[in-house]
């Protein structure tokens, strides 16, 4: 008997549509309530047939979704699938937590258990767990960030799928792990409580986060917006693609991204020019929380290299210094994370540091600086020596 994990949303049912309806709270319910009149459809017909061959020979079925228990009842029953599959909601994907926990209930070994998934998030979730995964290609993700994931078998046709899972069933294929994380290096353990380089820090304005809803101003909405941002491809932000939200009993639009990212680039730039530090400088993009692979832009990375065009003393490498190669939990999910944390998640790729007279790094938030000091210790042991600089376009308001 084999334990197949299903993600749900655009790898069984395509529910591209409804994205904007998930950016609050009234909009989620909308969706849960209403789905029935809301456009969604099975990513393939074939699907169908998958899944009733599974339930014909007896598989453990289970969903593992990052999406609203709810939400996901509703969809699976508009569809008349998996109804009776265990569903396991809120996943916070990439985190392994949940497929751990559906694993353990189902009662079947690791090694006979299969993750079916179309982001790399899905996939990296499966190798945090330690279970084969199966990418489904069409989805959230590019077949190219699929592969930088690196699944243990990939379908790019959903008709496809119950082969793969057959040829999974027989033995032809299994989990393997990572190998990318090999071409990074990362900070020795022995140095993890070693100082931390002094920084001088610099921001565009005060951040109040959106729970601080009495000092929450448009100028920490734009920062949102620029976070967001890195779920759209440049071809997208390129094409005017906006912010959406359900409101009011209906949707509605907001800025367009790259009105946002445009002013911020000619603020940063401004900011720049007016720090006027001397001699050659490089420019760091601060990673995010998952790898650069799991989000459409690397909007950090992106963004610098807007800020710095033309510029004629500051570089931004053309492959990021400082990479996150193993995801970790997002700061706005359990608070601030330990320095510990980033010294296990972000390796550097060899890059020749001791030309550099000055360091900038650039993040989206300044909270606790945890982040921003970590970077600077690794930049730090692997050879850099000059004086270091910190920008972002907030700086989270101290009670």
């Amino acid at each position: 008997m084999t334990h197949i994990i299903f993600d749900l949303d655009n790898t069984l049912v395509d529910t591209a549509r409804l994205k904007p309806y998930m950016n609050t709270r009234a909009g989620r319910q909308h969706v849960a309530a209403n789905i029935s009149r809301l456009p969604t459809e099975l990513c393939h017909p074939a699907l169908e047939e998958l899944i009733d061959v599974c339930e014909k020979y007896g598989d453990t079925l289970s969903v593992v979704t990052n999406s609203p228990q709810d939400y996901a009842r509703a969809i699976l029953g508009k569809h008349r699938i998996l109804q009776n599959a265990d569903i396991y909601a809120n996943a916070h994907k990439p985190s392994s937590a949940y497929l751990e926990l559906a694993v353990q209930m189902s009662g079947v070994p690791k090694k006979e258990t299969v993750l079916v998934g179309d982001s790399a998030v899905d996939i990296l979730a499966a190798h945090a767990a330690e279970i084969t995964s199966i990418a489904a290609a069409g989805g959230y993700s590019s077949q190219d960030q699929l592969e930088l994931a690196e699944p243990n078998e990939l379908v790019t046709d959903p008709a496809l799928l119950l082969d793969a899972l057959t040829r999974f069933e027989n033995g032809e294929f299994g989990y393997e792990p990572r190998t990318s994380p090999d071409d990074f290096d990362f900070l020795p353990e022995d140095e993890f409580e070693t100082p931390n380089p002094d920084i001088k820090h610099l921001f565009l304005g005060t951040y109040y986060p959106w729970s601080d809803r009495q000092r929450f101003n448009e100028f920490s909405a734009r920062i949102i917006r620029f976070k967001n941002s890195k779920d759209f491809s440049l071809k997208e932000i390129n094409s005017l693609a906006c912010d959406q939200y359900f409101a009011g009993g209906r949707l509605r639009k907001g800025h367009v991204y790259k009105t946002v990212l445009l002013d911020f680039v000619a603020k940063m730039r401004s900011l720049l020019e007016e720090m006027d530090i001397d001699g050659n400088v490089l420019c760091v993009a601060s990673p995010n929380s998952f790898p650069e692979f799991c989000y459409k832009t690397d909007v950090n990375q992106v963004f610098l290299q807007n800020v710095l065009k033309n510029h004629p003393d500051y570089e931004l490498s053309r492959e990021r210094v400082l990479s996150r190669v193993f995801p970790k939990l997002e700061a706005h999910t359990i608070g601030s994370n330990s320095p510990e944390v980033h010294y296990r998640t972000v390796g550097f790729s060899e890059a020749d540091l001791e030309e550099y007279d000055a360091a900038v790094l650039f993040d989206d938030v300044f909270t606790s600086g945890t982040q921003v000091a970590s970077l600077a210790k690794m930049l730090r042991y692997f050879g850099f020596a000059g004086e270091f600089y910190a920008v972002t376009l907030g700086k989270t308001r101290e009670e």
